[in-house]
């Protein structure tokens, strides 16, 4: 089966909710035949976390509203993380959605004490895996990234798509290429990692979301600009790779 996704990737602006969504409707415009569609971590905020009371919602609010009828207009999946305000707690948290409402999220587990989160945010304390009818898929937040047991945790639920949303800074850009290649050669599965560009006070942000394949072809590709990278995936070559190179079979779960 193929399945065609779509990584939006914008320059966000710090804590303006509105011009963020209007930067997302004028790049997906002309976007169209996408079953998944991907918005970089905190796409509505930005991290401006002093402010988190005041910028985070809960899931009725308009950030997932503006997710919602997006997914509607493009008969899509959308996902991508927000402030999410849950009690008396504010999560970093990854909402999926469809046209009929929110599928599955997941808050961050793996908060970045260097940008501070752990300090401002509250700890997830399960992972996700999000039935999308076609592929089963594991969401996860940037940081996570460096987390492989995450992953591979992933595939034990059998999910065949990690859905990936960040603010992966320039300066570690060698380390984004790198870290998403090898998520998806290891598990043999489709990673699909959206990144956001520009710059905020501290960071510059490079871009690269990328689509991998199960044996860590880079399937399509962003620059450092706005813009959507589109990409194609036959689901059938998780099977492939599996087969040809059975090498999830032989992992040692007496070990490890």
């Amino acid at each position: 089966m193929w399945v065609n996704a779509a990584l939006v990737q914008i320059d966000i602006v710090l804590s303006n909710k509105k011009a963020n969504m209007q930067r997302i409707k004028t790049l997906m415009t002309s976007v169209f035949n996408r079953q998944i569609i991907l918005l970089p971590e905190l796409w509505n905020t930005g991290y401006d976390l002093a402010r988190k009371q005041e910028l985070a919602e809960d899931l009725a609010g308009e950030s997932v509203g503006f997710m919602m009828e997006l997914a509607r207009e493009k008969s899509a999946f959308v996902g991508g993380s927000i402030l999410h305000k849950h009690e008396s707690q504010v999560f970093n948290t990854f909402v999926l959605v469809n046209a009929r409402g929110v599928v599955a999220t997941y808050d961050k587990v793996h908060l970045f004490k260097l940008m501070q989160e752990d300090l401002y945010l509250t700890q997830g304390q399960t992972f996700t895996t999000a039935d999308l009818g076609f592929a089963q898929a594991g969401l996860s937040i940037c940081y996570d990234l460096r987390f492989p047991e995450m992953f591979r945790h992933y595939t034990n639920q059998n999910a065949h798509i990690i859905l990936l949303v960040a603010q992966w800074p320039t300066a570690r850009h060698e380390h984004w290429l790198t870290l998403v290649r090898a998520r998806a050669i290891e598990n043999q599965c489709f990673v699909l990692a959206c990144n956001r560009v520009g710059g905020a006070t501290h960071n510059e942000f490079n871009g690269g979301s990328m689509a991998i394949d199960p044996w860590g072809v880079i399937l399509a590709e962003g620059n450092r600009e706005e813009g959507v990278v589109t990409a194609e995936m036959n689901l059938g070559h998780i099977k492939v790779a599996r087969t040809r190179f059975p090498v999830l079979l032989d992992r040692r779960k007496d070990l490890y």
